[in-house]
């Protein structure tokens, strides 16, 4: 569900209005996100607890690594065309995005 609404209209347009203001950014919107998927399924007799265990799925149930999704945001119009390579230091690998408009 989480990915779900994740990737929806809705979710996409708060994600994008959040980085465009100075004092929120995404991951104001993706606990909002995360709090209405606990509500939904009717976890939240104590929302602390239930958001911590949401965010350690994967490091509790590593099976559940199958399952994980990256973050997907759409790019702003000025930010389109563009191709960015990172490198981490962790894992010697690079990893090249293209967007495209």
């Amino acid at each position: 569900r989480e990915k779900e609404l994740r990737l929806s209209p809705e979710y996409q347009k708060r994600y994008e209005e959040a980085e465009r203001q100075e004092t929120t950014s995404w991951l104001v919107v993706t606990e909002q996100l995360q709090k209405q998927v606990i509500t939904e399924f009717k976890l939240d007799d104590d929302m602390d607890v239930a958001l911590f265990f949401l965010r350690c799925a994967t490091d509790i149930y590593p099976e559940l690594m199958q399952y994980k999704y990256p973050i997907l945001i759409k790019p702003a119009a000025e930010e389109l065309d563009t191709t960015t390579t990172t490198t981490t230091e962790s894992e010697p690998t690079t990893t090249t995005t293209t967007v495209i408009a």
